[in-house]
């Protein structure tokens, strides 16, 4: 069997082992989310714990409509000691292979909710506290020769959120690799992009892989 058969077989193993259900339900119902007031009035929507993000309502002026527009945005909150920046994501080659994963995250629009994705794709938050357990390969980030950009996401959806966006050429294969992880060629992920499949993490990282050339 060819690699990009085993590497669609991976992730269709990968989608029903990972997949996970996602309903909605209303403001009144939720448990971990609520109303927080300010001076006695409604403010904002937050987590009861105060960390992860915010909803936010925004006062925008609006160039081509020349009029102030109320706008509705998540504004994450980056936890102490990492500066500005919310997360981390970035990818990793060898050989002219790329180190992916499938991941599942509520707001994909994939069966099972399950998206390749880079490398590392993480909240500091998550670094840190490892609320969902430990993180492989973050010693990528802290290598030497990591290259690191910063961007910026989605400023239609999301409220002052910057993301080190990186990349890293591996001098060697790491020798433990979970499996829910897969090497995959640039020709494999544009096919899996075709499709849909593919997360705007590898997109961003891949980005930074062109750039480091330049």
């Amino acid at each position: 069997m060819d690699h990009e058969n085993d590497l669609e077989n991976w992730f269709k193993s990968q989608q029903e082992i990972l997949a996970i259900d996602v309903k909605e339900i209303a403001l009144a119902d939720g448990q971990d989310w609520v109303i927080t007031q300010e001076d006695g009035r409604p403010h904002h929507i937050g987590h009861k714990t105060g960390k992860y993000h915010r909803g936010v309502l925004l006062k925008a002026w609006d160039n081509v409509r020349q009029a102030w527009i109320e706008r509705f945005l998540l504004a994450p909150i980056p936890p102490e000691g990492v500066e500005k920046f919310y997360g981390v994501t970035l990818i990793a080659r060898y050989n002219d292979r790329y180190l992916v994963q499938a991941k599942a995250e509520p707001g994909n629009p994939t069966p099972g909710h399950v998206q390749l994705t880079s490398t590392i794709q993480a909240s500091y938050t998550n670094i840190m506290a490892q609320l969902s357990g430990s993180i492989p390969f973050t010693w990528m980030y802290k290598n030497e020769r990591c290259i690191q950009l910063i961007s910026s996401q989605d400023g239609a959806q999301l409220y002052l959120k910057n993301n080190k966006v990186s990349f890293l050429e591996l001098a060697e294969e790491p020798k433990e690799i979970p499996e829910n992880f897969a090497w995959a060629t640039a020709a494999e992920i544009k096919s899996f992009a075709q499709r849909g499949l593919v997360s705007e993490h590898i997109m961003q990282c891949l980005g930074v892989c062109f750039l480091a050339d330049k």
